[in-house]
């Protein structure tokens, strides 16, 4: 079974099954659920703003293409 978010457990859940570190992933979101759950890991969050601006923390992003500047 998968744990949910916002627990830490949901986001290391996902990366032992891709055989990621935490150092090689960035969490893309937009809710303040979506930070917490970056944060429990800790990974870095980046804030989507392009899809709605719920999430109050993170590196904010405009648009997907200034994501991959």
């Amino acid at each position: 079974d998968m744990p949910y978010k916002p627990t830490a457990a949901s986001l290391a859940h996902v990366l032992d099954a891709e055989g990621l570190r935490r150092e090689e992933v960035v969490y893309v979101g937009t809710t303040d659920v979506d930070f917490r759950t970056a944060a429990g890991v800790p990974v870095l969050f980046c804030n989507a703003q392009w899809d709605r601006r719920e999430a109050r923390y993170g590196l904010t992003f405009e648009t997907p293409g200034a994501l991959q500047r």
